[in-house]
């Protein structure tokens, strides 16, 4: 007997491909009875279609959740595709007996990256470069020095929390000649942090003294 794991979502925010091509891999594990179900119908109709789901895999956060969770009554586990489970009531899931896994560090390198872009982009300022290239004024208003925003070379970073985007962010820095320090309620063990190249800080240190 296979197990029954719904995909929860809109039908807007899910490509047919992508629910094809992860049907078809759940066929090649075997076992499992993947379902799409629309978030978009109606709370019956949606009760209904996820009948017998051992797992749900939300794509959506529909106010209705926990309700749903209840009506069904066969769910053992709520699988996000993020890290974040906020949104989630996991005290009530977890009277229900249903665990909560999320998915912790799937877009770390992403993140890390886009935020040394904006670090990049804020410190050379570069959204009034682009506007001043534009107007043909060429830099001119642009207030400071020009070694202030031109590189960050010589620059503190400071980061607020060193798990795994910012030590992925610590990481990335750590050649750039940079000074790094950090601030986290979390206390790593010395080689994870020494891998990072950053050295940890009281919060308002970190915030008086950071570029």
């Amino acid at each position: 007997m296979s197990n029954i794991v719904v995909i929860l979502a809109s039908k807007g925010a899910t490509s047919e491909i992508g629910f094809n091509e992860s049907k078809a891999a759940a066929d090649d594990i075997g076992g499992i009875d993947l379902r799409f179900v629309d978030v978009d119908q109606s709370f019956d109709e949606i009760v209904e279609q996820c009948q017998g789901a051992v797992m749900i895999l939300p794509k959506a956060r529909p106010s209705f959740f926990t309700k749903l969770i209840e009506k069904v009554g066969t769910v053992k586990l709520v699988q996000t595709s993020s890290a974040g489970t906020d949104w989630i009531d996991k005290a009530t899931l977890a009277e229900l007996g249903v665990d909560v896994a999320n998915n912790g560090g799937a877009n770390a390198v992403a993140v890390a990256e886009h935020t040394i872009g904006l670090m990049f982009s804020t410190n050379r300022k570069l959204d009034r470069q682009i506007e001043s290239v534009k107007d043909g004024t060429w830099s001119a208003g642009i207030g400071g020095e020009r070694d202030e925003f031109h590189t960050l070379v010589g620059k503190r970073i400071g980061i607020v929390g060193l798990g795994r985007i910012g030590s992925r962010v610590a990481k990335r820095l750590n050649g750039w000649e940079c000074e790094l320090v950090y601030h986290d309620v979390v206390e790593h063990d010395a080689e994870y942090v020494a891998a990072t190249g950053a050295k940890k800080v009281e919060f308002d240190e970190l915030v008086a003294t950071s570029d």
